[in-house]
């Protein structure tokens, strides 16, 4: 094509140009934003949370095998029963107990705190993970597992360790043995996850309705007396949960779950 002037080029260009076919459209232009790799992003993004789920079933799966064995020690008493023994001193109570009398609640951490070994195999396997996640994790990440693994956990353990026991079937010395059991699981997630990389500070919210739980099937004397009396009766509320915060640490548990829990003790 012969161009004779700038008018006839531009003449010539445009006939061109009406016989090229049109692009398509970027993708997501139809909706004003995003870009060519919106698609990309999603099916990674679906990819990584597939993922996230395999691994909360995969570590739990094997957490919660183990702990069908230590939940079976519940229902009848075994004579064959393996316990490690770990002392815990308190700096803070004196031990006020007489020699043939259970200690009381004041002084319940003066004492050896028989731990089963039927637990120690899950706790185990439960830190061996945390402290892997750490290493080979974000914080986000960390985080996120960490939080959907021990929420699971924890109400599985809530459940069938103290809500489905009937009421009147934990003793006051099996109690407090529980309550030991729920503190183990916190302790050893502060263990596994010190190392100060900005999750620690989230360690014990998946555990507070478990741990909570467990400390008020452990309360004796007055203190078990005044919460029996606050829960049942007509307190209000905001009194109810003020005392279950001074008494336990911890108020998650609704009214009715807290019911449950104090009639699973033999002395309800």
């Amino acid at each position: 094509m012969e161009i004779v002037s700038d008018s006839a080029g531009l003449r010539a260009r445009a006939d061109e140009n009406e016989l090229m076919p049109p692009l398509p459209p970027a993708r997501g232009a139809e909706s004003g934003g995003g870009s060519i790799f919106d698609k990309l992003i999603e099916d990674y993004g679906g990819l990584a949370g597939r993922a996230e789920d395999m691994v909360i079933q995969h570590v739990c799966g094997e957490i919660e095998m183990e702990l069908r064995v230590h939940f079976f020690r519940y229902v009848p008493k075994h004579s064959s029963e393996v316990y490690i023994y770990i002392y815990v001193p308190s700096n803070q109570h004196s031990h006020t107990a007489g020699q043939n009398e259970e200690p009381s609640v004041e002084s319940r951490r003066d004492y050896e705190i028989e731990i089963p070994s039927t637990l120690m195999t899950p706790v185990s396997l439960f830190s061996s993970y945390l402290t892997y996640f750490q290493s080979s994790l974000s914080i986000r990440m960390l985080s996120d597992l960490y939080r959907k693994i021990t929420a699971r956990i924890s109400n599985g353990i809530l459940h069938q360790m103290i809500l489905q026991r009937g009421p009147g079937r934990v003793s006051v010395k099996e109690g407090r043995a529980i309550e030991t059991e729920c503190e183990l699981w916190l302790e050893t997630s502060r263990a596994a996850l010190s190392g100060g990389r900005g999750v620690a500070r989230l360690v014990e919210g998946p555990w507070r309705r478990l741990v909570e739980a467990g400390r008020l099937l452990a309360l004796q004397g007055p203190e078990r007396d005044r919460i029996k009396a606050l829960t049942f009766g007509t307190a209000g509320d905001e009194d109810w949960e003020q005392a279950i915060l001074e008494l336990v640490g911890f108020s998650e548990l609704r009214r009715d779950e807290v019911q449950t829990v104090l009639r699973t003790r033999t002395d309800s």
